[in-house]
């Protein structure tokens, strides 16, 4: 009896440490994410000026699009079943193929809309070549499996990639970004990182994991086509007051404009990314909890809400303060229209990281799929209709607030579904079933 519950605790410090680990690794990525933007755009903004950092935006938005398809939601869903079937080399070596082979199926059939859309638009035609080198490095993502490191709780795999990309294309960016004619290497560098980072990576995951080549039947297929499904829409949805901003502030307005936001949003998201490596870290670990005790998961839920709410609530409140000073160190300049934006956006890191808890943590592990796609999809359908109706009048100030007002309409739902479900995550009344 002892041998067991010594056993019991031991497992538990040891999931305990992984989880601590894994939030640590994922840190040092956001921390890189909010470190190194600060070195390149003030540099990137000089030389190029805003209007071709605009442009660059605006390509990059078109590319989320593209992106999101071909991830199709396995980000979360195969996450989640891969930390549910660790120690199944058969099923995990079925499942790595199978998600590659949908992926490849998504990127050609993105190719493909890329394709129409440069032959038939003139916008698109006259900078084709940055459009399909940019697409490039968007297929190279498709070999990095960060679904498989993230539900086999080894994020250390993630962290070293990232780091090491990321600052051999800062380093790059000073030596051969130099003017405005140098833009294309944006596109090149993007390349060149995703698919020596995704070889190395498939190369680790074949060799340590013992992931053999195995040919998934379309039973199979459809089976992961259908479990990533509801997500893939969410996060469609989510791209709607998301990628969006800049993609419909650019079709609207001018590059110039666009640039001014980016460098806005940027800010905002280096510290909204800060809460990506909580919600990240502790799914999978959540998602085995929730598995063995509701009970558990919950008291676990509740720490973590309680601990960064705090942490949050600083983070946007200085944000809001610090608007103007964030300008001049980013920018190199003042901007009264960039400090704007940013104010308006500074509750962006306590809301995301609160919708993130009951969204992504409670109701997808307590299978309420549908609930949170539709939250999200009439969130994002919101933003969208908002975005066309403000952005004509007030241009950036409307993208900013259409964000805004359609993140905190989201929360708002996920927290009263969450409590309809009989669960007071704060204040200790729950209903476990």
């Amino acid at each position: 009896m002892q041998l067991h519950i010594i056993n019991r605790v031991r497992n538990k410090i040891r999931n305990n440490q992984k989880v601590v680990n894994n939030a640590f690794f994922l840190s040092l990525i956001q921390i890189v994410n909010y470190l190194l933007p600060l070195i390149t755009i003030p540099y990137i903004v000089r030389v190029m000026g805003t209007e071709k950092f605009g442009f660059v935006a605006f390509a990059w938005s078109l590319m989320a699009y593209f992106q999101i398809v071909i991830d199709y939601g396995f980000n979360l869903s195969a996450t989640r079943e891969v930390s549910l079937h660790k120690q199944d080399t058969f099923w995990l070596s079925k499942q790595f193929f199978s998600i590659l082979l949908i992926k490849g199926v998504l990127c050609l059939f993105c190719l493909i809309i890329l394709g129409t859309i440069i032959l038939t638009i003139p916008r698109f035609y006259d900078e084709s070549l940055f459009y399909l080198v940019t697409f490039g490095g968007v297929a190279g993502t498709i070999l990095f499996p960060v679904w498989f490191f993230q539900g086999m709780e080894e994020m250390g795999y993630i962290t070293i990639f990232n780091l090491i990309s990321k600052t051999i294309i800062t380093v790059f960016y000073f030596i051969l970004i130099k003017g405005p004619a140098d833009y294309l290497w944006f596109a090149w560098l993007g390349v060149i990182a995703s698919w020596s980072t995704g070889i190395v990576s498939f190369y680790i995951v074949i060799k340590r994991y013992n992931i053999h080549l195995t040919i998934p039947n379309i039973a199979y297929l459809k089976s992961c086509m259908s479990e990533g499904f509801q997500i893939f829409i969410t996060q469609v949805s989510v791209s709607l007051f998301t990628n969006s901003n800049t993609f419909v502030l650019g079709l609207f307005t001018n590059n110039t404009i666009v640039g001014q936001y980016a460098i806005a949003e940027k800010i905002v998201r280096a510290v909204v990314f800060l809460s990506a490596p909580i919600g990240t870290a502790i799914f999978p670990h959540v998602s085995t909890l929730f598995a063995e005790s509701k009970k558990r998961a919950l008291e676990f839920l509740k720490k973590i809400l309680i601990a960064g709410s705090s942490i949050f609530t600083l983070m946007s409140i200085l944000l809001f303060i610090g608007a103007d000073t964030l300008v001049w160190i980013v920018s190199g300049h003042k901007s009264g229209e960039i400090s704007l934006l940013i104010k308006i956006m500074s509750i962006l890191p306590l809301s995301v990281f609160v919708d993130n808890i009951f969204g992504t943590q409670i109701l997808l592990n307590i299978n309420l799929k549908n609930v949170f796609m539709w939250i999200i999809v009439v969130g994002g359908i919101f933003s969208l209709g908002l975005q066309i109706l403000l952005v004509p009048i007030i241009k950036a100030t409307g993208t900013a607030t259409a964000f805004v007002v359609s993140e905190l309409l989201m929360m708002f739902f996920m927290v009263i579904f969450v409590r309809k479900e009989g669960i007071r995550l704060l204040t200790g009344e729950k209903t476990y079933i």
